[in-house]
């Protein structure tokens, strides 16, 4: 359930491209960017496809709000290419759901499932594996 008095966001493609974006200040400021992104959505349930909201968060992020609008306007369809190349490989490869999670480019759990499930993969795989070591 949405709590709060923000609309929750309409889709996830502005919150993707903004994330590329931050992404070329470099990986520790990617890094803040995604944490602070993931709390503005999951903790105070801000409307993360609203522009706006996403300059907010990138200023809170210490990246220069004009710099990152600048970045994300000239980038916007590499960016918005980018990530739908990378949604259908994902699709491409039984991704179809959050998050997607790959044990030796073998095994795939898609989707959020309970820990006992990652727990019987990873046992499962560390069987396959054994046999396989000692074959």
């Amino acid at each position: 359930t949405w709590a709060g008095d923000n609309p929750p966001p309409s889709h996830s493609l502005p919150a993707a491209i903004a994330s590329k974006t931050a992404a070329t200040f470099g990986q520790e400021t990617w890094q803040r960017y995604h944490n602070k992104l993931l709390k503005a959505y999951f903790i105070e349930n801000r409307d993360i496809s609203s522009s706006d909201e996403l300059v907010r968060v990138a200023e809170e992020s210490n990246i220069d709000k004009d710099k990152f609008e600048e970045v994300r306007t000239t980038n916007q369809a590499n960016f918005t290419k980018q990530v739908f190349d990378e949604y259908n490989e994902a699709l491409n490869n039984g991704v179809n759901g959050v998050p997607g999670v790959v044990i030796d480019n073998r095994f795939l759990i898609s989707g959020a499932v309970e820990v006992e499930q990652y727990r019987q993969a990873l046992n499962h795989y560390r069987e396959i594996r054994d046999k396989e070591n000692n074959a």
